[in-house]
């Protein structure tokens, strides 16, 4: 018998293996692969999220929004009715409400805690890792990002499904009387730092601009984390603190005067987190901002 050997060729094409990166916080910084992918995006972000109060997400969020890109939140309804949430200052810088956020609010009492963000339907950002700054600096938590298309498909999926559920009917009043308690003001989603460089010598805008820029945000709240420079508290005036946020950009705040316990506590480079209401900003007489009915945590 003969046996005949028939050379066989294997042609090996290349396969687009996908590419996954783990995060560990508070030793990762998520949140800077999370703003980079941000920045990334050129057509779509869907979000789940059961918290949202980071400034530098929500400033990355707005800037892919005026670039045109389309945002899709699901939020969760009671969550996004707490005083540090930024939902709303989504909603004040051109998010739809109604299209572009959507409040859950799960059976029994349930809650909508995922926290997954998609980008351009190519990528994923998923794990315990939510989109706080506690969640970057101070907690242990986890994510993960890849592009492995099987399971982008898989989230994807679910985020629409979710999306097509019934916006929850509690949303916003519960959203107005949050912002009842806090004044007129809303949140807005701008850090100090970088609102002091929009209103700024070095801007790019002229002085109507600021102008109007700075009518639009006086008296609404803003959200912070600095290094507290001094502390003081005045019979007449109550508790007030002076902080220097991690960019430098300096603070005066007036504390409501539940805070003066908090104030007794606090040193000089303790870094603390703050809200307020925008007061006044850099001018002729002081190079800070100023906020009144602040608090600390």
């Amino acid at each position: 018998m003969r046996f005949i050997v028939i050379p066989v060729i294997i042609a090996f094409c290349p396969v687009a293996l996908a590419s996954t990166e783990v995060f560990f916080s508070p030793a990762d910084s998520a949140q800077q692969r999370l703003v980079a992918g941000i920045n990334e995006a050129k057509t779509s972000l869907d979000i789940a999220s059961f918290q949202f109060t980071s400034v530098d997400i929500a400033e990355a969020l707005i800037e892919a929004k005026d670039r045109g890109v389309r945002i899709r939140f699901l939020a969760d309804e009671k969550e996004s009715g707490a005083g540090s949430s930024l939902i709303a200052s989504l909603e004040d810088e051109g998010l739809d409400g109604k299209e572009d956020i959507k409040y859950l609010k799960a059976r029994f009492g349930g809650r909508m805690h995922h926290s997954f963000i998609i980008f351009d339907s190519n990528a994923v950002l998923t794990g315990s890792y939510n989109l706080t700054e506690y969640s970057d600096k101070f907690n242990f938590e986890n994510a993960i990002f890849t592009n492995d298309s099987r399971l982008v498909a898989k989230y994807q999926i679910q985020f629409n499904k979710l999306y097509g559920e019934p916006i929850a009917t509690t949303a916003v009043p519960e959203k107005e009387t949050m912002m009842a308690k806090k004044g007129p003001g809303r949140f807005i989603a701008l850090s100090l730092s970088h609102l002091g460089r929009l209103l700024g010598q070095d801007s790019t805008l002229s002085d109507s601009e600021k102008k109007t820029m700075w009518s639009h945000y006086k008296d609404r709240y803003i959200h912070g984390e600095g290094e507290i420079v001094s502390s003081s508290i005045d019979p007449s005036t109550g508790p007030t603190v002076v902080i220097r946020d991690r960019l430098g950009t300096g603070v005066e705040i007036l504390l409501d005067a539940d805070e003066t316990d908090k104030v007794s506590k606090t040193s000089g480079g303790g870094m603390v987190g703050f809200t307020g209401r925008l007061i006044a900003r850099p001018g002729a007489t002081h190079n800070y901002f100023k906020l009144d009915r602040g608090s600390l945590k």
